[in-house]
This record gives structure tokens, C-alpha cells and sequence, in this order.
């Protein structure tokens, strides 16, 4: 559980650290910045961090609602 805590709290640092380089970018090209980051403008490393913390957070997703329909969280 420690692992996955972990993991999570390195993805999502990872998730906010691009998103505001991202807006930093928009804001200095005049842009209003927004939610968006285009996967073209990433490096070949972004873009594959990116991926996998998107599928971490998926497996947690799955992880969650098997326990949760499963009974294993709610009677």
C-alpha cells in the first residue's frame, strides 16, 4: 500500500510539474494558458512519463472499483 502511495504521490507530482511548465509556455507565447498539454510539443521522455502515470492511475482506478463492487470495502 506504501508503493502504490508512493507512486501515486510521484505521478501526480510529475502530472502538475508539466501542467504548469505547460502554462508557464502558453502564458509566454500570449495564450491563456489552460488544462491542455499536447502530447506533439512533449519530448520522447515526457511523453513516455506521461503514459505511465496515466496508466498508474488507471490500475488504481480498477484497483478501487474491484474492491468497492467486489464487498471488500462496503458490505
Amino acid at each position: 500500500a506504501f508503493k502504490v502511495a508512493e507512486d501515486m504521490a510521484q505521478a501526480f507530482g510529475y502530472l502538475n510539474a508539466l501542467l504548469i511548465h505547460n502554462q508557464l509556455r502558453q502564458a509566454e507565447d500570449g495564450v491563456i494558458p489552460d488544462n491542455f498539454i499536447n502530447p506533439d510539443i512533449l519530448t520522447n521522455l515526457e511523453r513516455k512519463t506521461l503514459k505511465e502515470s496515466f496508466q498508474l492511475i488507471a490500475r488504481l482506478y480498477e484497483d478501487i472499483e474491484g474492491n468497492y463492487w467486489s464487498g471488500k470495502i462496503l458490505p
